[in-house]
């Protein structure tokens, strides 16, 4: 198990990053740069919850393939949109919107680097599974900040299940009483309820429709690519432990360990980037 340091700060919170920036659009996945003719590798990765495109942006620098990035409706300037609460619906459009998205811009053949960070990489997990159903080449999967799924949600985080979901996704719930049902969560810092009111409403709303998703039944993945799972030293919410249960979803798996907390996704996407495209990088 391989210690990755810091070397800037992290960022205390991924949950809002997609106020910095309001042009991320409201589609399902988004260029966010590096277009090329015939690349050797597309990179697609998902946001932590309630996040968008800019958690990615500056991954730009770090590589040169295209570098492509989902949102679920609700999350970030999708904001006017119902969050989805059916596991299998999501997945199902995620994958149907992919195929029109690659196809689209001349890509459909390209084998694709998936990464998804903190309830993002659940969502890749199972996008993995389903490319690779369809014969669609997925040369690495990188799990970022979320535990392996052979153990319900509800069993290890009894907790979180205990929220109201119903009048935390009301438009029309008290700010209050969202701060006190959102401070169960561990991957939330202290930080983040300095935010507007309105960010944190709209984060209490994709976190509940993320919990009712989270009592849906989905086992755990068995893919052929390799996986790589990094864990914060300091993340509250999930240990190197948890994570080493992704070793049952591929035959090649490894976990690397980043100095920080739960965000981490923000200040090491040059490490991330390394490790899960040198391999497929022309």
């Amino acid at each position: 198990m391989l210690v990755l340091t810091a070397g800037v700060p992290e960022i205390a919170s991924g949950i809002l990053s997609h106020l910095e920036s309001q042009s991320e659009g409201n589609r399902w996945w988004q260029l966010i740069g590096n277009q090329v003719t015939n690349p050797s590798s597309l990179l697609l990765c998902m946001p932590p919850n309630a996040s968008g495109t800019s958690v990615y942006k500056s991954w730009l620098q770090h590589t040169t393939v295209p570098v492509v990035c989902g949102t679920p409706p609700g999350w970030a300037d999708r904001l006017e949109e119902g969050c989805v609460e059916n596991w299998s619906d999501l997945i199902q459009t995620f994958f149907n919107e992919l195929q029109h998205f690659l196809q689209h811009h001349g890509w459909g053949e390209v084998p694709l680097v998936l990464y998804g960070h903190s309830f993002g990489a659940l969502i890749v997990a199972a996008l993995a599974e389903r490319l690779e159903r369809e014969c669609k080449e997925v040369q690495h999967l990188g799990i970022g900040a979320w535990c392996a799924p052979q153990k319900s949600y509800r069993e290890r985080y009894p907790e979180h299940m205990k929220v109201d979901f119903e009048k935390l996704k009301d438009p029309k719930v008290d700010l209050l009483f969202a701060k006190e049902e959102l401070r169960h969560f561990e991957f939330l810092p202290e930080e983040f309820f300095t935010h507007s009111d309105g960010a944190i409403l709209q984060t209490a709303r994709c976190v509940a429709a993320s919990l009712k998703m989270l009592q849906q039944s989905w086992a755990c993945p068995k893919l052929t690519c390799p996986i790589t799972a990094f864990c914060g030293t300091h993340d509250p919410f999930v240990t190197d432990k948890d994570m080493q249960g992704w070793n049952g979803s591929s035959a090649h798996f490894c976990l690397r360990t980043i100095e920080g907390g739960h965000a981490f996704v923000h200040a090491r996407g040059k490490d991330i980037c390394q490790e899960i495209l040198a391999q497929h990088v022309r």
